[in-house]
């Protein structure tokens, strides 16, 4: 709390990474009570949630990128681990069921009308300009796959952002 308190007395915004709605409205809620607090106007300051979405209205597309979010995720949590630890770094542990589930309900997966609506979602919890960041970044991901998918946001959901 005190470094989301910080950003609204410090910053030209805020980024939240991998949120979902309430907790980016709850968070929204602090920067606007401590900007009351301190006398700051907030018409310029940016909400801007690292957010990871799938556009997928063919088919079911999780277990095509599973194993690359899952890779993802578990790199940020080992890096904690991996300080002065010798060698190449291991390969990530297997997925549990549980863990796998945790993982899915995060990354927004729908149809290009599906992502707008639940960004619509995020948008409506900051209360404030909202400046979506997409996480497509999975380095262990497929190159083609992943160029399919810019194309498809480019071509389907970013034209519905921007028409409001």
């Amino acid at each position: 709390e005190p470094a989301v308190r910080r950003a609204a007395r410090l910053g030209d915004g805020f980024v939240a990474n991998w949120c979902r709605p309430a907790e980016l409205a709850r968070w929204a809620g602090w920067i606007r009570d401590e900007a009351v607090a301190v006398g700051r106007d907030l018409s310029t300051f940016v909400f801007a949630p690292v957010i990871p979405f799938w556009v997928n209205d063919r088919v079911d597309e999780w277990p095509q990128i599973r194993d690359a979010v899952w890779q993802y995720v578990w790199k940020y949590d080992d890096m904690a681990r991996m300080r002065g630890r010798p060698g190449p770094p291991p390969a990530p542990p297997q997925l549990t069921p549980e863990r796998e589930e945790e993982l899915r309900a995060m990354v927004i997966m729908g149809s290009a009308d599906e992502i707008v609506a639940r960004l619509r979602d995020y948008e409506a919890a900051c209360g404030g300009e909202l400046h979506v960041i997409s996480d497509l970044l999975l380095p262990s991901l497929d190159p083609g796959l992943l160029r399919d998918q810019l194309a498809r946001v480019s071509e389907a959901v970013l034209p519905q952002l921007r028409a409001g």
